[in-house]
């Protein structure tokens, strides 16, 4: 990589805990645990050196068993691998969250619902927007058939999806979702 100057950039990454490790590698950060039963956070930093200047960032990462996904607005995505494929996603939702999905048709196409912490269902399923209050950790999940109403699995055609969720005025700083994460 070279700058505007035409300097190579040399770029290095590390990580703050002795479990983690960071690495950049031809523009690509690598976050490693050193164990698949890790659960911490640690905080990365980036440095970015050309002609002598130096720049850095830091970020903090939480590493844990499965994905969680979280922000102020987010896409999942999914693949259903037949009618009675039931995907659930472990989220961090907070405040007024508004979730919807495509799988490529005018209309939904797919039903979602929402569970507690507990996967007991909070929000039945939908094949509308879903709208509402939260404050933890959540699992969205997804299905094409919901009681004796179903949409057809059609592989190639109805069976990737996306989900959006968008929870403008969330409030995530890291002490908040380190509480979440770790509480369960």
């Amino acid at each position: 990589m070279i700058d505007a100057d035409g300097d190579p950039i040399q770029i290095a990454a590390v990580s703050d805990h002795f479990e983690i490790k960071a690495r950049a590698i031809n523009n690509r950060l690598n976050i490693i645990p050193n164990s698949p039963s890790v659960r911490t956070k640690a905080e990365i930093t980036i440095t970015a050196t050309a002609n002598n200047k130096q720049t850095k960032t830091s970020f903090c990462v939480f590493v844990a068993k499965q994905r969680v996904d979280l922000g102020t607005d987010f896409e999942i995505k999914g693949i259903f691998s037949d009618q009675s494929n039931i995907n659930r996603h472990p989220v961090i939702l907070s405040g007024h969250c508004r979730v919807s999905g495509f799988n490529g048709f005018k209309n939904q196409a797919f039903f979602i619902e929402i569970l507690d912490n507990n996967q007991q269902v909070i929000m039945p399923a939908s094949d509308y927007a879903i709208e509402n209050y939260y404050n933890g950790l959540y699992y969205i999940q997804t299905r094409l058939k919901a009681g004796k109403r179903y949409f057809p699995y059609i592989s190639g055609q109805s069976d990737q999806y996306s989900v959006s969720v968008s929870c403008p005025d969330s409030y995530l700083d890291k002490d908040y979702v380190e509480n979440v994460l770790w509480a369960y």
